[in-house]
């Protein structure tokens, strides 16, 4: 850790003295004199109405300005070519002057008021900015504005609900089990990996998201097709997300902006989801405890676990220890409890988020440079903490003509602190009326253990044997402290007019130090010393296997990469013709590693602390044989994935109204198979684009603006955790010679390559007279090949198994994305509307799997990946519903006939998928058709707007009541209520009866009612994401602008199909509470 901080302060000591050291020696005062086809020509960007118009962009294509606060600016422009100035500014249409000559008075450029162009914006690919009237791709630039609409730490959850093709999955994961957050137009894969790209400033950013400060954030645009993705190679399958931070600009005066939020999220709705009665809980344990279901758990000496409350009153009073009466008072007692108000009142915590950011910009002729710095400081729901510091150095200078220089330095220092735990389980069994505090507040202990014994063992002689929730988290934490540093520079020369090079290099490293500290109060550490305390009852003593003192884990994780990228770049106007051209190489590095290691009788002050063996076995009290009392170190090995690339494209455009583009990419990786690297084979796409407003022959007042788009081309997918050699394994023995054997778990596959995606797009761009209407819709098709999934293997060749994963699985999608943008009045109030609108579906084409095996996949909950060709791939189906029997037992269909026989029935899917009528398809478990609704209106400094956000198309499955639930876990809806219970209940109720465990089939009848299609709702809903509001004063002295914004997200579903009031996202969880912020920001 020391040697660590040692490091990054070392580094970036010397990147702030390079940086200095140059500004020094360039020093604009010292600057040589300018060339003399130089001229330096002055200006003033205003409204319609005269007003200066600040921080508005004014480009040449070689160099840049910013309008100051009273919109001048100065702008050294060429003088032996034509200059062509664009003018641009976040609300205005852009401007474009065309200069011959150099103008003897300063320029008055007016912008109009406008929406938010479709043509106007520059997109960053990562690798080039170009306009984005010559992409032929799809792809969406998201800007400041409409990033700063929502509040938040996390940079990504701002584009929720603002962009089309992409949706966010709640309670989705991939075939891994981990979380699937965000797609880009639906899937491309089934067994990769599912997360879009990241890239930061043109690089890959491996780090965590939470790190990057949304205050350093410029714009982000979402690269979506194969035209605009497949320059990313072998890893941009999945989509591309290129996050760009704020630059200064030349010729800039000192500008400071800061900034202030503050973030108020309300409690948890504790009551949700529904839960069954208290009442109707502790009467099925007085049903459960006369089986004698809890038997075993009494007799149970081994592992002594604890009873519920109700059930030691129970035993109590079977034993004959209390009187019925007084059963029966501590039993109405007991119901009066509620757990859920208990967590309300001491667990949860309504929470707050506090952002604070400076930034500092200037420039000059031939140089820039930026200061930034931010703190976060957040409070959450159970208590927990995240603190994050962010600093951000930027710094660009011409030193000579034709050569530019951009230094970049992001660094980032965080700490998180566990909170409190919200558990109401006893031995795997939820109560719902456990009580953690007295009338006054005090904490309350929950029994471990059987409250008899641990009262009563060790006479007196052993730690306090019980668990205090609301104390316990305050000596049992888990503290991660994560720094990262990003450090980059690029280099341009301009070798002639049209040809210039780029090498760029870019370092990351980020560090995770994670510390669980359980102090001996904890009671985990009471619970460890005490199960391996050695009593000795003749002298009241004992010996400690496990010291007395706290314990301490230390988990250590380094992830790293390196970047070198060298550019040509070709641009070049001549007549009508404009060719646009880049083409590079590129190698990467990214290696990570992590130890972890455990220390006992720890104290921090004075530092003390020992180890255990981790290799003898010790006598326990509890469960009474010897276990291991130490733990061994763990290592993550050293992984380093490197990475060759050759890429470029190109483009050329005719008259302004006919664009042809092309890329190619040849990645090469250790990753990859020998064979797949000797091909190199290439990804590549190609595009068009047509102007047709812009043909003679085209005379639309209506539709003054109509363009096409199409592209087709391939972009990869690659997992890095795979590899092409073979893995062998230990452990096993000969059974002749008794000797070790190593066992060849996955064979060697020199054949391993990346999956290959391919994607076609067509849209059309389109503005209506006076932009009334304007927008642009997206067609794709993609087709995943080349994917990982399973096959057949020569078992004589590979006796582990015969089944083996390769490239052989395919998927495909097809969808629709769109933005429409309307003008419904352009007054001194403004009022626009953007409908975005999409339409996705991903099916498995290809995948080695028998057909009853892949059906019952489907009766899942759809939360997982489920990869049964010509289905989607979270998809649910269902046990045909055949209502209750006169038993209160759920029917389903068996040849075609009802049927209690659940097993049979199971068995019948497995042997004829969907032939079977035993189960029926229902549909996709992520939304068809999502999108969202926004009202923007504008009032001389006022500012609303509006979100609201729809998902139709999909189904999910709700938490129904099954006695197994109710009887092993304590898990039970509110609907046990409506449970069967007489003969004729059948008639208006689709909940069976309550079954002890003894019954027929018990296991086989919850899990087919659990899977039919009666628990099977609606997802379709309509959300009101958010509401935004906010005020600019500019007419205040000595500030250029002061901003005041509020915000209320979160506030929940406006209409869903579903008549049980079940939120679809969070059907099982507690969704997301209301959160309401506000911002004040201050430039001058």
């Amino acid at each position: 850790m020391n040697t660590f901080l040692s490091q990054m302060k070392q580094r970036l000591k010397r990147i702030l003295w390079v940086l200095f050291f140059i500004q020094f020696l360039y020093n604009p005062a010292k600057a040589s004199v300018q060339q003399t086809n130089d001229s330096l020509i002055k200006g003033t960007v205003m409204t319609e109405t005269s007003e200066p118009i600040a921080n508005a962009s004014i480009s040449t294509g070689y160099s840049n300005a910013v309008s100051n606060k009273d919109g001048s600016f100065s702008l050294w422009i060429k003088t032996d070519r034509q200059t062509i100035l664009t003018v641009t500014h976040i609300g205005y249409e852009p401007a474009t002057i065309k200069m011959d000559i150099i103008p003897n008075a300063p320029l008055v450029i007016v912008l109009v008021k406008g929406t938010m162009q479709l043509e106007t914006v520059t997109v960053s690919t990562g690798y080039q900015k170009v306009s984005k009237e010559k992409i032929v791709g799809a792809v969406t630039v998201i800007g400041n504005e409409v990033l700063n609409q929502q509040a938040g730490t996390n940079i990504l959850q701002r584009l929720k609900g603002v962009t089309s093709g992409l949706i966010f999955n709640v309670g989705k994961a991939d075939s891994k089990g981990n979380p699937n957050e965000l797609t880009i137009r639906g899937m491309s894969t089934i067994n990769g990996p599912v997360r879009p790209l990241i890239v930061l400033d043109n690089f890959i950013y491996e780090g965590d998201i939470n790190n990057i400060n949304p205050n350093d954030v410029e714009n982000i645009t979402v690269l979506k097709d194969a035209a605009a993705t497949s320059l990313w190679g072998a890893r941009a399958g999945n989509g591309v997300i290129v996050i760009t931070t704020k630059k200064a600009a030349y010729n800039q005066k000192i500008r400071i902006s800061a900034s202030g939020t503050w973030i108020v999220t309300n409690k948890p709705n504790v009551y949700y989801p529904s839960r069954i009665s208290v009442r109707d809980f502790i009467q099925t344990e007085q049903f459960l405890f006369n089986k004698g279901f809890f038997d075993n758990q009494i007799n149970n000496t081994v592992d002594r676990p604890a009873l519920s409350p109700a059930v030691e009153v129970f035993l109590k009073t079977r034993d004959g220890t209390i009187t019925s009466a007084d059963s029966a008072a501590q039993i109405e007692a007991l119901m009066a409890i509620d757990t859920r108000d208990q967590f309300d009142r001491y667990f949860y915590q309504r929470g707050l988020t506090q952002q604070y950011n400076t930034s500092v910009s200037g420039g000059g002729k031939n140089y820039n440079w930026l200061l930034s710095a931010s703190m976060d400081r957040n409070s959450y729901a159970l208590k927990n903490t995240f603190d994050k510091a962010n600093f951000h150095v930027g710094n660009s200078f011409r030193p000579v003509k034709n050569l530019s220089v951009n230094l970049n330095l992001f660094y980032t220092a965080s700490k998180s602190t566990s909170g409190i735990i919200a558990d109401n389980s006893i031995y795997g069994r939820t109560i719902p009326y456990l009580q953690f505090a007295d009338a006054a507040g005090n904490a309350l202990p929950i029994d471990r253990y059987r409250n008899g014994f641990t009262d009563t063992a060790g006479k007196g002689l052993l730690l306090d044997w019980k668990l205090y929730p609301l104390e316990d988290y305050k000596h049992d934490r888990t503290i991660t402290r994560l720094q990262e540093l990003i450090a980059g520079i690029d280099v341009t020369y301009q070798i002639v007019q049209p040809l210039g090079f780029t090498v760029s290099y870019q370092y990351q490293k980020q560090q995770t130090n994670a510390d669980h500290i359980a102090d001996v109060n904890s009671f985990y550490t009471r619970n460890l010393i005490n199960k391996f305390s050695q009593v000795n009852y003749s002298n009241n003593t004992v010996s400690y296997i496990v010291p007395l003192g706290g314990i301490l884990d230390k988990y250590n994780s380094e992830l790293g990469s390196q970047n070198l990228r060298g550019q040509f770049n070709f641009n070049k106007i001549f007549s009508d013709h404009t060719i646009t051209a880049i083409a590079g190489s590129e190698i990467r590095e990214l290696v990570s590693k992590g130890t972890g290691v455990r220390y006992f009788g720890y104290q921090e002050d004075p530092l003390a602390y020992t180890t255990v063996a981790n290799n003898v076995y010790s006598p326990t009290i509890i469960p009474g044989y010897p276990e291991l009392a130490g733990a061994a170190p763990s290592f993550n090995p050293t992984i380093n994935n490197r990475f060759v690339s050759f890429y470029g494209n190109g483009s050329y455009t005719y008259k302004n109204r006919y664009t042809a583009y092309g890329s190619f990419r040849k990645d090469a990786s250790n990753t990859f198979g020998l064979s797949t690297n000797d091909k190199w084979n290439p990804l590549w796409s190609a595009g068009l684009k047509w102007d047709i407003s812009a043909e003679s022959f085209y005379r639309s007042n209506i539709l003054p603006l109509l363009k096409l788009r199409t592209s087709y081309g391939y972009s990869g997918n690659v997992d890095v955790t795979k590899t092409p050699l073979p893995i062998s394994g230990t452990g096993l023995r000969d059974a002749t010679s008794g000797f070790p054997i190593m066992t060849i778990n996955n064979p060697a596959n020199p054949l391993l390559r990346w999956e290959r995606i391919r994607q076609i797009n067509i849209g059309i761009d389109f503005g209506f007279k006076d932009e009334t209407v304007s927008g642009s819709i997206d067609y794709y098709k993609k087709k995943g090949t080349d994917l990982y999934g399973p096959t057949l293997f020569d078992y004589t060749a590979f006796p582990n198994s015969s089944i083996v994963e390769k490239n052989v699985a395919a998927m495909a999608g097809d969808g629709i994305d769109g933005l429409i943008r309307t003008t419904n009045l352009k007054r001194a109030l403004s009022w626009f509307t953007t409908l975005l609108f999409n339409y996705s579906i991903s099916k498995t084409k290809s995948y080695y799997m028998n057909e009853g095996t892949a059906i019952v996949s489907l009766l899942a909950g759809g939360s997982g990946i489920t990869p049964v060709p010509g289905y989607p791939l979270y998809g649910i189906s269902a046990y045909k519903w055949g209502g209750l029997d006169n038993a209160g037992d759920p029917q389903g269909y068996l040849n075609g006939q009802k049927s209690k026989d659940y097993n049979a029935m199971l068995s019948e899917v497995y042997e004829k998928g969907l032939k079977s009528g035993s189960v029926v398809f229902i549909g996709p478990a992520t939304p068809k058709y999502f999108g969202s609704l926004i009202n923007e209106l504008y009032w001389k400094g006022f500012t609303f707007s509006a979100n609201i956000s729809y998902q139709f198309g999909y189904y999910f499955r709700k938490i129904p009541f099954t006695s197994d639930g109710l009887i092993n876990r304590g898990i039970s809806p509110a609907d046990f209520e409506s449970r069967w219970m007489k003969p004729g209940d059948e008639a208006h109720t689709n909940i069976p009866a309550l079954v002890y465990t003894n019954y027929p089939q018990f296991n086989a009848r919850d899990n087919f009612y659990s899977a039919s299609e009666v628990n099977v709702l609606k997802g379709d809903h309509i959300r009101l994401q958010y509401l935004n509001a906010g005020y600019t004063f500019k007419k205040i002295p000595e500030f250029e602008s002061v901003q005041l914004s509020l915000n209320a997200a979160n506030l929940g579903i406006l209409y869903r199909f579903n008549k049980e009031k079940i939120d679809p996202d969070y059907p099982f969880t507690i969704p997301p509470s209301p959160a309401f912020s506000g911002t004040l920001k201050i430039i001058f």
